[in-house]
């Protein structure tokens, strides 16, 4: 794991740099912002870092002379430097000083970061004579994973060749209640405990993501155990005893497995799901394992899938027929306007549970409930309201189909609130048509008058039916559509700040990280490491 210190004087570039990477699942961490070359030094003297990423023009001690600074000092890392266009002179000083390369501001995302920090890990390593550390290998092996270039390919097919037959088991974590202390990744945590339960086995553990792991288990670990899948297990059991011409594992690696699960659920908290492979013997094979791994995985959205999946067993299937937003949006109306709360709950839990039997992919499932919100909120003549949206947000990111029932009923019931307040006043056909466009135009410029003319109304008098329709201003609700559409964004798997504000129209990332807190509570990246958990 390399540690970098970035500094920069700018209140909001700090923030947008915080947020433009998963920093720890791309091998990174970041220990720290400084405001000036004074404090980065002040941090440096306490805290180790491997890169130093540093503006140049800066109050109090600029970035030249910490660069200048860091080297009679005989800092041992990196430095890399941020700029504007017009610093080229500053730019090719700073390089004449030391620094190893240079990104320019305006150009900065989180593609561009992370290949800059990756060229600089590998100055750090400099040529590898003997076989990868631990640490580097677990960088090489994420990256081969991620269909990302390894840095040494070689001896990563090497490594494979030395451990020969293994399993592969995708790991992922869920919290059984939000913790505020998130300093720690869970994943890191896990892993201990993981290095603590196979301690005589040279199994390699890969943290692949805040909430997720890769372990790969030698073969021979798996020797001499009982047959997986066999009656011990009891209600465990899984079926499937014969993969690709071998077994599944010995019941010592799945024994060892649930002793895991227990020991994360007792001491973090947390449930533990595994995706377990039938023994792998090469690289391209452990790829395309990965894969399945990642697709079965998925189904643990679903509350009665076992913590212990066996590949190929399961694969997400496409939703079942039952699964037609319009037909299931207009009955939930009809349930509500009957005042049937119950018979709509009883209709969602009955739609989930088919979709949980049929193994629906559970991105298809997110989908089409929070369309069935959307239409629903239309239906009840509610408008897309500031809270509406917030609700329809945590629909997509709900990591279980319990999380997703809570926030589908929450929304029913705010819902019926709202009805009572409306006493049934139906929203005019030109707000209507308004919503519509503003729906079908949210990713680029909106203009009032664009709004204004597919409505067929006078600018000045859309403003004031809009709010005496819904209770809000036009700019709000467009405002409020775009963050519900990049809370999606961001649970589809975009989580570059700069891709997400122009994808729903905000040409400014900062402005974008700004407006995201004030309607989801967090920060984009806080939002990505808090998937399925509501806000506070």
């Amino acid at each position: 794991m390399y540690r970098v210190l970035f500094v920069e004087d700018e209140v909001v570039m700090r923030v947008v740099f915080r947020d433009l990477i998963d920093w720890e699942s791309s091998g990174f961490r970041l220990i720290g912002m400084a405001s000036s070359g004074e404090e980065a030094l002040s941090v440096l003297a306490r805290n180790q870092a491997d890169i130093v990423i540093t503006d140049l023009v800066m109050s109090g001690m600029d970035g030249l002379e910490l660069i200048k600074r860091l080297k009679a000092n005989g800092f041992p890392g990196a430095i890399l430097v941020l700029s504007n266009y017009s610093d080229f002179n500053l730019v090719r000083e700073a390089l004449t000083c030391g620094a190893l390369d240079y990104m320019l501001k305006l150009d900065i995302n989180g593609t561009e970061l992370l290949k800059q920090l990756n060229a600089a890990a590998k100055k750090i390593d400099g040529p590898q004579d003997g076989p990868m550390s631990e640490t580097m290998l677990s960088a090489e092996l994420r990256k081969f994973f991620q269909n990302d270039q390894a840095a040494s390919p070689q001896e990563l097919a090497e490594t494979f060749k030395r451990r020969g037959a293994f399993h592969l088991c995708g790991v992922r974590l869920r919290a059984n209640a939000w913790r505020a202390n998130t300093r720690t990744k869970p994943a890191d945590q896990a892993r201990r405990i993981f290095l603590q339960v196979f301690p005589d086995v040279d199994a390699q553990i890969v943290v692949m993501e805040w909430d997720r792991l890769l372990l790969l288990i030698p073969g021979s670990a798996a020797e001499g155990g009982d047959h997986v899948g066999g009656d011990h297990m009891g209600g465990d059991h899984m079926g499937g005893d014969h993969m690709g011409g071998g077994h599944v594992g010995g019941g010592h690696v799945e024994n060892k497995l649930r002793q895991a699960i227990r020991e994360i659920h007792l001491y973090l908290d947390m449930t533990a799901f595994l995706v377990l492979s039938h023994p792998l013997g090469s690289p391209e094979l452990a790829r395309e394992a990965f894969a399945h791994c990642e697709e079965a995985g998925e189904l643990f959205f679903y509350p009665a899938t076992p913590p212990i999946l066996h590949l190929p067993d399961m694969a997400p299937q496409p939703l079942p027929e039952c699964c037609h937003a319009d037909s299931v949006a207009n009955r939930l109306n009809l349930l509500q306007k009957g005042q049937k709360p119950d018979a709509a709950a009883a209709l969602l839990s009955d739609i989930l549970a088919q979709c949980g039997q049929d193994r629906a992919r559970p991105a298809d499932v997110r989908d089409f409930i929070a369309e069935v919100a959307q239409k629903l909120v239309v239906l009840s003549k509610g408008g897309l309201h500031g809270a509406f949206s917030a609700q329809i947000a945590q629909l997509r990111d709900a990591d279980s189909a319990d999380k997703m029932l809570g926030c589908f009923l929450d929304l029913l019931s705010s819902l019926r609130e709202r009805a009572l307040v409306w006493q049934g006043r139906a929203i005019k056909k030109e707000v209507r048509d308004a919503m519509a466009y503003i729906h079908s135009h949210y990713m680029g410029k909106l203009s009032l008058e664009d709004v204004a003319r597919a409505a067929n109304l006078h600018p000045n008098y859309l403003c004031r039916l809009f709010k005496q329709e819904t209770g809000e201003t036009v700019s709000h609700y467009i405002t409020a559509y775009r963050m519900e559409r990049a809370a999606a964004l961001i649970a589809s798997g975009n989580t570059y700040v700069r891709d997400i504000a122009e994808q729903v129209g905000i040409d400014d990332p900062f402005y974008f990280a700004r407006v995201f807190k004030k309607y989801h509570h967090v920060t984009p990246s806080e939002y990505v490491a808090r998937k399925g958990t509501p806000p506070p």
